[in-house]
């Protein structure tokens, strides 16, 4: 039964959630106690489901190598803009080559406009 996700839920504990179903499937855990908590503290099977996964998350050091992965995150993503950034300027430059002049500025809006606008737009409405 697949868990739908709440508007309420943080991503990071469906992150979590589904690893810990991932890691279920390959090798059964030990969830007595995770379990045990989980139907002493939540009525709802969406929230149980939460909360053991939570329990066990904190038990194989899940959480602790999720808050390092977002903390790696940005420089993973200022690393991936400045690749993106060059490449656009090498793109440019092929181009063009060295004979011509063209207005760089407006030469990577248009390469790079329709990405940064659709980034943009799903950022903005989902």
């Amino acid at each position: 039964m697949p868990l739908l996700p709440s508007p309420a839920v943080p991503l990071s504990q469906l992150i979590l959630l589904r690893a810990v179903q991932r890691l279920d499937a390959i090798t059964p855990l030990d969830d007595v106690q995770a379990l045990r908590q989980a139907h002493a503290a939540e009525r709802a099977p969406a929230a149980r489901l939460l909360l053991r996964a939570q329990v066990l998350a904190k038990e194989k050091g899940l959480d602790r190598e999720l808050a390092a992965w977002r903390a790696r995150l940005v420089w993973v993503a200022l690393a991936a803009a400045l690749g993106v950034g060059l490449l656009s300027y090498g793109l440019v430059k092929a181009v063009v080559g060295d004979d011509r002049q063209i207005n760089a500025v407006a030469a990577l809006l248009a390469v790079l406009g329709p990405h940064l606008l659709s980034l943009a737009c799903g950022c903005c409405c989902s």
